[in-house]
């Protein structure tokens, strides 16, 4: 079962809410993502459990949301993120980004958008669009994606599944690159990345932890998981992970 909640332009952004305690971790998916994966029920469950409020949701072009994926930009899913954070959630929140989302929650903190009590990043992702698309295409790519305005992605050679990379996502995502930027938040950041990740290499998280200006920030790495960081050892982290967060930011199990 989902809600919806109307966007300025008339779409409808899907979300799932469980509300409880008074602290709520808000799920941030990863580019082309969506709520219905491991990691997002993983904590929705335990949130049920542990008397912590939960919400998920898909932003525009991605899974029950409407709109089409290669009509947005990194703009338009923090706009999404900012309209759940401001618009849904009324109390305290701990931000949970996994790759992109991980972007997302560190530029919701960069730009005060709610308040923010602490953030958890599973394979931080942030600058993809620059240093892991851009960055890493060919010159054939680049010519193509700016003749055509889109490439056409096959991140897996096992598999037809595929999606659009468009020059305007590329550009936008110029707009909010943070890698090398410094981050002053005064609460608690937890990052997790798996070691085998191909992805995103987990050095993207130490460099984060690096410029984020807080007392209270930890590495933890998993020298044996991957970019989904969703096995039985990483999931038992990220669970370690929010119980720490949620009973710090006065919560309760």
């Amino acid at each position: 079962m989902y809600n919806t909640l109307s966007h300025s332009t008339g779409e409808k952004i899907a979300y799932r809410r469980y509300e409880a305690g008074p602290i709520e971790f808000l799920y941030l998916g990863g580019f082309a993502s969506d709520m219905q994966g491991t990691k997002a029920l993983f904590i929705e469950e335990w949130c049920k459990k542990n008397n912590f409020s939960f919400t998920c949701f898909d932003y525009r072009g991605h899974g029950l949301s409407e709109g089409q994926f290669d009509h947005y930009t990194l703009s338009d899913w923090l706009e999404d993120t900012k309209l759940i954070l401001t618009h849904l959630i009324k109390k305290p929140v701990i931000l949970i980004g996994s790759s992109m989302g991980g972007w997302i929650a560190h530029l919701s903190i960069l730009y005060h958008i709610a308040d923010i009590k602490g953030m958890i990043g599973i394979a931080s992702a942030p600058d993809f669009t620059e240093k892991l698309m851009w960055g890493q295409a060919s010159e054939a790519m680049k010519k193509e994606i700016q003749e055509k305005g889109y490439i056409t992605f096959f991140p897996h050679k096992e598999s037809d599944f595929h999606y659009i990379i468009t020059q305007k996502l590329i550009e936008d995502g110029r707009r909010h690159l943070i890698f090398d930027k410094k981050i002053t938040f005064k609460h608690p950041v937890i990052y997790l990345h798996g070691m085998q990740d191909k992805e995103v290499p987990y050095t993207f998280s130490l460099n984060l932890a690096k410029n984020m200006l807080s007392e209270k920030v930890s590495v933890r790495l998993l020298k044996n998981s991957f970019h989904r960081f969703s096995d039985e050892q990483a999931l038992n982290m990220l669970k370690a992970s929010i119980l720490e967060l949620g009973n710090g930011s006065g919560g309760g199990i």
